[in-house]
């Protein structure tokens, strides 16, 4: 099993963030790994919404995330449950964890992520962490972006 995160701290508040990383169908406009997600079950913010997401580099051409938010509590903490396949092959299963706790200088957002392989993708695991880190940096600077223009 992978193990990973990374930290971010942001100058607005968790109530500006939280619905957007609990709002799946907007997944493409802060996680540079995501070329397009779609909503293919279930309500923004309801636990249980499912949605579809085509990734691009680093990932092979046609690899896609299936995610199922699992838990919200707004504005503290976002779960969901992700599902990787490449054609009709699976890659792996992830369970991310986003978690947003207000400071005097802004909010601190942890991006974390337990990841297990399937099959001959296990060899991945021999990749080292920076590497699974360094893609969730992109993600936190995916957001940080998505922040700034929207200021």
């Amino acid at each position: 099993m992978l193990r990973y995160q990374t930290t971010a701290l942001y100058d607005v508040p968790a109530e500006i963030i939280f619905p957007i990383l609990a709002d799946f169908s907007r997944m493409n406009q802060w996680n540079p790994n995501v070329r397009s997600s779609t909503v293919i079950s279930g309500e923004p913010l309801q636990v249980g919404t499912e949605v579809r997401c085509v990734l691009r580099w680093p990932y092979p051409p046609g690899t896609v995330l299936q995610a199922r938010l699992d838990a919200v509590d707004p504005p503290h903490r976002v779960t969901y449950h992700e599902r990787t396949t490449l054609g009709p092959f699976k890659l792996g299963e992830a369970k991310d964890q986003l978690t947003l706790k207000e400071r005097s200088d802004g909010t601190l957002v942890t991006f974390k992520t337990e990841a297990k392989l399937h099959s001959v993708f296990r060899v991945a695991e021999l990749v080292p962490l920076t590497f699974y880190e360094r893609q969730l940096e992109r993600i936190a600077e995916g957001l940080r972006t998505l922040l700034d223009t929207a200021s």
